[in-house]
């Protein structure tokens, strides 16, 4: 039997208001753990992945979380200007549909577990019409996986100093995407060659 995990994040806008008009970035890497079609000892940044920016054309929020992402809008300022960039930069609707088209190519409806940080409670609240239909129910919170019992959960960078890699969170939503393969593997086994910083 195979079980498909996504590792699934997003960068936003700011954490209060949990709409999709403040998506900014959206990442998700497939992982299939058992069965013909295993995935686990492929380098996690040769995994099929789907990540993009998304360029809402006015953007608000938070004022820390703008400060954060402030890289995330060089890049779609970057595309406005017709520049390369590192990531597709797309308007919401074809984001989604991007995202629904990647998860219908991994996995078929409810089936996808989805792994990240307050993925059920946050990530997830942002995705639009038959998207959250292709994700399993049961989600996979990685800060309560790896939890601390005298702390209870664990933050992401916490879990990955608990667990030998570099703890450094990045904020780039494909990184931490595979972050939360890299540790699932340290669960089921496989590849954990870190992956390169420039991804």
């Amino acid at each position: 039997m195979t079980t498909i995990y996504v590792g699934f994040d997003t960068e936003t806008t700011g954490v209060q208001v949990r709409k999709p008009e403040n998506v900014i970035m959206i990442s998700m890497v497939a992982e299939k753990v058992g069965g013909p079609g295993d995935t686990s000892n492929i380098p996690v940044w040769l995994l099929p992945s789907y990540t993009v920016l998304v360029d809402q054309k006015r953007f608000e929020g938070e004022a820390f979380a703008l400060w954060l992402n402030s890289w995330i809008f060089s890049i779609i300022a970057d595309a406005n200007k017709g520049r390369p960039t590192r990531y597709a930069v797309l308007t919401l609707k074809q984001a989604m549909d991007g995202a629904l088209e990647f998860l219908k190519a991994q996995a078929g409806p409810g089936k996808a577990i989805p792994v990240g940080q307050n993925v059920g409670t946050f990530d997830l609240l942002f995705l639009t019409g038959e998207v959250k239909n292709y994700f399993n129910r049961r989600v996979l919170e990685i800060g309560s996986v790896f939890y601390d019992p005298s702390t209870g959960p664990r933050t992401l960078s916490q879990v990955k100093e608990s667990l030998g890699f570099d703890k450094v969170v990045s904020h780039n939503a494909y990184h931490e995407a595979m972050d939360y393969i890299l540790a699932l593997r340290t669960k089921h086994g496989g590849d954990l060659t870190p992956y390169p910083k420039e991804s």
